[in-house]
């Protein structure tokens, strides 16, 4: 019987409990980002439908399978079923508001920017995706970088879902109470 040092085993275990922990983090489709201290995470990902993104809090799923895009006129609007070149930045920054609440305000972000695109340009017009994720909230943006400047564009169809998985609760602060700031309108 051979003996086994006290630090091979401990490091045994710390595999397999590495491996265990990883094992039972969920599978996220795509190409994710998430937020400053991992509070949100938001992944892209495009399936023969088209693209779609998935939001979580940690191990919670909040948003699943949504759908992205937008119909415009006289573009090719086949869905997009790649999702390629992704892009990421990070920022942390302040910046000054002239009135409000908070007068200095932090942004402090992740930036993911993919670009989304179908088999040929005649079909399916590619355009890039901005993701940009906090730790208290996320926001994206459509960029259609590759349209010349002096075409008109309209836009006939939102196809962006907000599919939440469950009904949570909603909180914001009233407006147009006697402690807000928008008082004077009252009288303008």
């Amino acid at each position: 019987m051979s003996k086994v040092s006290s630090v091979a085993v401990r490091g045994l275990v710390l595999t397999l409990l590495g491996a265990q922990a990883s094992a039972s983090a969920p599978a996220r489709p795509g190409t994710c980002v998430d937020s400053p201290r991992a509070v949100l995470t938001m992944c892209v990902a495009a399936d023969a439908r088209g693209p779609y993104y998935e939001v979580y809090r940690g191990d919670r799923t909040v948003i699943a399978h949504a759908r992205l895009g937008l119909v415009l006129d006289g573009f090719g609007n086949d869905p997009a079923t790649r999702v390629s070149n992704p892009r990421r930045n990070a920022t942390d920054s302040h910046w000054e508001q002239p009135w409000g609440e908070q007068r200095i305000i932090q942004d402090r972000h992740n930036e993911l920017r993919v670009t989304l695109s179908g088999e040929d340009a005649v079909h399916t017009e590619p355009y890039d995706l901005t993701i940009r994720v906090f730790d208290d909230g996320l926001g994206f943006r459509y960029e259609f970088n590759q349209v010349a400047a002096s075409r008109d564009v309209s836009i006939l169809d939102e196809l962006t879902e907000f599919r939440l998985v469950s009904d949570f609760d909603a909180w914001w602060y009233p407006a147009r109470h006697a402690d807000r700031d928008l008082t004077p309108y009252a009288f303008a």
